[in-house]
């Protein structure tokens, strides 16, 4: 059966994944959404900065944790967003673990990459009942942040500039909550199925597999070849 969320709208916010970690961890929500037209204090993996003007999505979602690892919540998150704007938009769009959207075109035989989204997955275990995931999501759609092309690896890319129109966010935004949530509430009802489910869905959206990978740690980088 799927789950009801409670959804949140606010013009303008520090964070939504601080916004709704801090809700979650007081006992006021625990299924819920949280979209955010700009964040002023935006955050990525490792304490990077998210730049997030207006213009772009900056969603975050909560739930609580029924399934041991919770990293099968942030590829879920993962796989709905690739697979929505794949959909809706562009087959170059693709999941490159563990934590971005990427734009992959090829060009005078070369491959250029660009980062189009970006995840932070936060887990929360001091909250009045159970441990809960809350995972945020920014998205470039109709705004490209001017980003050091070092920082996370790849140079910026907006929905925006791909198609040369703008996008409707609302419907996105609803879009993405409803392919999110209907994931979560499989991995609740039918755990061991839809955990491999969600396996083979990344499968067909990564850009990893078979791939060079250099995961960076707080203390130092690991290389090796994703399979």
């Amino acid at each position: 059966m799927k789950q009801s969320y409670e959804y949140f709208f606010v013009e303008e916010i520090d964070s939504t994944n601080r916004f709704l970690r801090d809700m979650v961890r007081k006992g006021d929500v625990s299924r819920a959404a949280v979209w955010a037209s700009r964040q002023s204090a935006g955050r990525g993996r490792l304490g990077r900065e998210w730049i997030s003007p207006k213009g772009g999505i900056y969603l975050s979602l909560s739930s609580p944790m029924k399934v041991e690892c919770p990293h099968y919540y942030t590829a879920a998150l993962g796989i709905a967003a690739a697979e929505v704007l794949r959909e809706e938009y562009s087959d170059d769009i693709f999941l490159k673990w563990p934590n971005d959207l990427i734009v992959v075109k090829k060009q005078s035989g070369a491959i250029h990459e660009a980062k189009l989204a970006g995840i932070l997955a936060e887990y929360i275990a001091d909250t009045p009942t159970e441990h809960h995931v809350v995972i945020g999501i920014g998205i470039n759609v109709n705004t490209l942040p001017s980003l050091d092309a070092n920082i996370g690896g790849f140079p910026p890319i907006s929905l925006n500039t791909m198609r040369k129109q703008e996008t409707p966010l609302e419907p996105l935004v609803k879009t993405l909550i409803e392919r999110v949530s209907g994931i979560w509430s499989e991995l609740e009802c039918n755990p061991s199925r839809t955990m491999l489910d969600v396996v083979e869905r990344w499968k067909k959206v990564t850009y990893t597999l078979g791939k060079i990978v250099q995961i960076q740690r707080r203390g130092g980088v690991v290389e090796g070849v994703a399979k």
